[in-house]
């Protein structure tokens, strides 16, 4: 509650005068302790019932916000008493687009305490002011991408930690050749030696799926053919995850950033290709493949398990995201 130095200056000027004519010592210092004690509670009584006479005393100092130190990852402990003693917490994951559980399993922290696991709408008994932080998904959903959620335990019987998870789908990734024509089987786009192409690009989610981290596309070119080739959706170029493995010794990969996927929006792009000078023709047996790789969180096993991500490997260079790869091969004559 919110007490002002007024009232705190009164009532320290009192005890000071209660003490001043109850106890035994010397006249003059019972003497100088009963003019402050009264001085005080003049000051004080004059301060609290005039508010701006004295600036200063009207400030007020908060008596039930008082929180103990206590080192990073530990509970707050809070001066005001809570009477709960344990907390029935519920941990739910809910499909963001459907808002349907999301079942599974989800891994969480208690204060600076081991991970624990516990089952999706499971309950664990935890106690007011602990701080948990929740993992859910527990990086092996392979349907839902993980999402992380930190709260401190209230003062309460129960308490439901709820994380919203988002399901892993097909990300469909489409590039039109220099007369703006769908890239399929069948089709190409004609390059010619020492030329430069730019061409159109997109790639599109799914209904009530996406790609909440983003992640890289992995461009695959013959050297012998290709001096460069670079996809841009503005997110810019980043190391080729050690996951990915080029099909040709003749090969080299290059691999770009693509932002969040919410949903079937669709993000837009140029596929730039840059033809080898000095080549009489383009092997037309030769296609530029371009790999989608999603991001997402994963437990770092060799940092004691912490969440590491999101990132589309592990440490132990293993692909996270199992589903929503996506493979296209852009032909070229």
């Amino acid at each position: 509650m919110p007490t002002s130095y007024a009232l705190i200056l009164g009532l320290i000027a009192l005890i000071i005068t209660i003490v001043a004519f109850a106890k035994k010592m010397k006249k003059n210092t019972r003497m100088t302790l009963a003019i402050i004690g009264i001085i005080g509670l003049i000051v004080g009584g004059y301060a609290y019932v005039t508010p701006g006479a004295i600036p200063f005393l009207d400030q007020t100092f908060d008596t039930s916000t008082l929180t103990a130190g206590v080192e990073p990852g530990q509970p707050s402990v809070s001066r005001e008493l809570c009477p709960v003693e344990d907390t029935t917490v519920t941990f739910t994951g809910i499909d963001k687009y459907t808002s349907q559980p999301s079942g599974g399993t989800h891994r969480y922290w208690v204060n600076s305490d081991p991970a624990l696991t516990v089952s999706d709408q499971g309950t664990k008994t935890l106690s007011p002011g602990d701080r948990v932080k929740v993992l859910f998904g527990n990086e092996t959903a392979t349907s839902f991408f993980g999402s992380i959620e930190e709260e401190t335990i209230p003062c309460a019987g129960t308490h439901t930690i709820s994380g919203e998870t988002v399901r892993n789908g097909t990300l469909t990734l489409r590039v039109f050749n220099d007369d703006d024509v769908l890239i399929v089987a069948g089709t190409s786009t004609t390059l010619e030696a020492g030329e430069t192409q730019s061409l159109d690009i997109d790639l599109q989610g799914s209904h009530q799926y996406g790609a909440p981290y983003g992640g890289i596309i992995v461009a695959e070119y013959d050297k012998n053919n290709f001096t460069d080739v670079t996809v841009d959706f503005g997110a810019g170029e980043v190391s080729v995850p050690t996951i990915h493995t080029v099909s040709s010794t003749t090969n080299v990969a290059k691999a770009y950033r693509f932002p969040v996927l919410e949903q079937d929006d669709k993000i837009l792009g140029k596929l730039r290709i840059e033809v080898k000078s000095g080549i009489d023709d383009v092997d037309t047996s030769v296609n530029i493949s371009l790999q989608t790789y999603n991001y997402d969180y994963y437990l770092d096993e060799d940092l004691g398990g912490i969440i590491a991500g999101p990132s589309a490997q592990d440490e132990d260079s293993t692909i996270i995201s199992t589903s929503g790869g996506t493979v296209l091969a852009v032909g070229t004559d």
